[in-house]
């Protein structure tokens, strides 16, 4: 995806429960996102927790919103990929999915 030319790159990665896998872990994730983000200019990465207990997202991603009932899922997504490629803005991360509705007016 970094190598592909494009004016923008938006990665959104969908959680649904803390990083558990067989063959990889929290630390995994950790150095996987590192890399990632090294170029500031590469990609715009964004965790989404989708359910509740879902705040780890928080501890993973530069930029995340947590605990989105999956009702709200599209919206969410809907607003976050407006935010990034519409506003072309980084904006400090959201907290919560209301906050992103009642900033983009998201109905």
């Amino acid at each position: 995806m970094i190598e592909q030319p494009a004016d923008q790159r938006v990665l959104v990665v969908i959680s649904d429960g803390y990083p558990a896998g067989e063959h990889s872990g929290p630390l995994e994730l950790v150095d996987a996102v590192s890399q990632l983000t090294l170029r500031e200019d590469a990609l715009t990465l964004v965790g989404v927790g989708i359910g509740p207990d879902t705040a780890h997202v928080r501890e993973f991603y530069p930029q995340a919103v947590a605990d989105v009932p999956v009702g709200s899922f599209a919206r969410t997504i809907a607003a976050l990929l407006e935010d990034a490629l519409v506003g072309g803005v980084r904006r400090a991360p959201c907290q919560n999915p209301t906050e992103i509705e009642d900033e983009w007016e998201v109905a």
